[in-house]
This record gives C-alpha cells, sequence and structure tokens, in this order.
C-alpha cells in the first residue's frame, strides 16, 4: 500500500543525477535561499545538486507548490522531500518529521562528545588539503562531451527512464584535459584551464520566489 503523502515514484537513479553518492536508504530534497540552491540531505551528510532536476520534478508535480512550502529563493522550506532508495517511492513531509527519519538510520550518537584540540587541527588541516586538491584538479580538466549536454551531466536517460551513468566519465561529468577530445564545450575557457576557476561565476542555480499567485522563475 502506497502512502497517502506520496509524490511520485522516482527513476532509477534519479539522486544519483542529482548528485547524491551515498549509501543512505532515505535521503531528502529541498531548496534553500541559502546560495539559492537545491540541496539533499542524509542525516550525515548534506549539499547542493542538481537544481534542473529539482525543478523539473516540481513542474511535474505542481500540487507540491499548492499545497506545501518545499522552498523557494525567498523562504525557508517547511517540507522536504523524502525518497526511500529501495521503493523509489518520494514522498512529501514536515521538515521536522523528515529529519526525525533521517536520523533514525544512523547510529546514535554521543551528543555530548566534545573533540580534542588536536582532533580539531586534524579536521580542519584535512578539510584545507581537500580545499586545495579541488582548486588544483579542477585546473586540468574538461567537459565529458558524452553527457555534457544532458540534464544531468555525468549521467544519461536509459530506454526505461532511469538514468545511467555514462560510460565515458563515469558519472562525473569531466574529464582531464589529456582525455577531454577538442570540441565547442570543451574550449570554454572555464573548463579548458585557460581561466582560474574563480575568474568567471558560473551560476548552477535558477532563481524563484514564492507570491500569492504565481512561482517566479528567473534563469542564474
Amino acid at each position: 500500500m502506497k502512502p497517502a503523502n506520496l509524490v511520485a515514484v522516482l527513476p532509477r537513479n534519479w539522486e544519483r543525477a542529482f548528485g547524491y553518492d551515498g549509501d543512505a536508504r532515505y535521503v531528502a530534497f529541498y531548496w534553500t535561499p541559502v546560495g539559492d540552491e537545491a540541496l539533499y540531505d542524509d542525516g550525515q551528510v548534506s549539499g547542493d545538486g542538481n537544481w534542473r532536476l529539482y525543478l523539473i520534478l516540481r513542474y511535474q508535480h505542481p500540487e507540491l507548490d499548492r499545497r506545501y512550502n518545499v522552498g523557494y529563493s525567498n523562504l525557508e522550506a517547511d517540507h522536504w522531500l523524502l525518497l526511500d532508495r529501495e521503493t523509489h517511492d518520494l514522498v512529501v513531509m514536515p521538515r521536522a518529521d523528515a529529519q526525525a527519519r533521517l536520523r533514525e538510520q544512523w547510529t546514535s550518537l554521543d551528543a555530548n562528545a566534545k573533540l580534542t584540540s588536536f582532533e580539531w587541527d586534524v579536521i580542519q588541516e584535512a578539510v584545507l588539503q581537500a580545499l586545495d586538491n579541488v582548486e588544483s584538479s579542477m585546473q586540468h580538466v574538461g567537459p565529458c562531451d558524452t553527457c555534457f549536454y544532458s540534464i544531468a551531466p555525468g549521467w544519461l536517460r536509459a530506454d526505461d527512464g532511469g538514468f545511467d551513468s555514462c560510460p565515458v566519465c563515469q558519472g562525473w561529468g569531466f574529464l582531464s584535459l589529456s582525455q577531454a577530445p577538442l570540441s565547442a564545450a570543451s574550449q570554454d575557457p572555464v573548463f579548458s584551464g585557460s581561466l582560474p576557476v574563480g575568474g568567471r561565476k558560473k551560476t548552477y542555480g535558477s532563481s524563484f520566489t514564492r507570491n500569492s499567485s504565481e512561482t517566479e522563475m528567473k534563469g542564474g
């Protein structure tokens, strides 16, 4: 029996195409005005994902915006979309209920535990090193032309409506410049490495606000 708050049964690997690469059974999705992005959250890890897929989902299910607040550019979400990755059922839940469901799937942690100054130093050093590695690697990658124009770069729509990882880039959406063929996409100065990553701001989000009559969408 399907839950009463069911929104949809999502296609295979929808959450992967969105950007979630964890292993949790339950993962939630919502829009936040902080950064104006679509986010995922599994109770331990959260991050921004493919805003296009999220907006398409809302467009396909307009009842979400008529009956719930799942987040806008100017309004925090009161409801989250919770996916059961085993059944592919996507339900809408009050944010607090969704957060509780996400926490339940993880082993309880000691809320009173405190890190030592040494442990904080180790974590800080690891984060800084990871950021340096990302910035360095971005100077040497280009887009994968096989999936660059897909709705979810790194993933391709399959005949069954689901998503399969790109066989060329294995789901990353990028290749090292030595592997990437020269094309219109790979000659983009940001992707080609001829400009620093920070040399031009790329807008991945699409801002939209909620008012009394309509949802306004503005390309980023």
